[in-house]
């Protein structure tokens, strides 16, 4: 069983497959435990980006340098001003890299790809998520993901100070960035 969570403006509301809810309002938490938040939900955002599933071909885990990447990507995105919470690809492209990946593949526009996922989510009972992340698994969409994908040119060269920062919490004590098998039971809509 697992526990849907949903940001509604400033709450977060907690429900489970048995229709339980809690709602977490961040208003009268304190200044210091909101910026410490916000910290950490952008340090667990850039480390789960990096939590590259392995190779279906090879059973090849993900370099650090490969992991680094993403991390540095989506890093640029905030830091560029960008208001947006995904990256939906460069400018003026439209839809994610999956879904655009598909549409490629199937000779469809993204608009019109877009409306077939749903509507497969919909005569299945499955969210667009759970279907845009098995299309994800397959090697034709990964490969058409990997030739889509915008190239950060924005990469620094001192790899090295910046993986030893990114391997390091706040205590000092390393984290590890492991494949996307590691990832929890919580679903987030948001």
């Amino acid at each position: 069983m697992a526990i849907k969570a949903k940001i509604d403006g400033r709450t977060i509301v907690f429900t489970t497959s048995l229709g339980d809810s809690y709602t977490f309002n961040v208003e009268p938490v304190s200044t210091e435990n909101q910026d410490y938040a916000v910290m950490h939900g952008f340090k667990q955002r850039l480390v789960d980006n990096a939590a590259i599933g392995r190779d279906s071909a090879s059973g090849r885990s993900a370099t650090d340098e490969e992991k680094m990447a993403e991390i540095r990507a989506l890093g640029n995105f905030y830091m560029s001003g960008a208001a947006e919470w995904t990256v939906r690809g460069t400018p003026g492209e439209r839809g994610g890299l999956v879904l655009r990946s598909v549409a490629a593949l199937q000779g469809l526009s993204v608009e019109e790809m877009s409306t077939r996922i749903d509507k497969l989510a919909e005569k299945r009972g499955e969210s667009r998520k759970k279907l845009l992340a098995g299309l994800a698994a397959r090697p034709d969409v990964k490969a058409k993901m990997d030739e889509l994908r915008p190239v950060d040119k924005t990469a620094p060269l001192a790899d090295s100070l910046l993986d030893e920062l990114s391997g390091l919490d706040e205590s000092g004590e390393e984290d590890e960035l492991g494949d996307s098998s590691e990832l929890g039971e919580l679903d987030e809509e948001n």
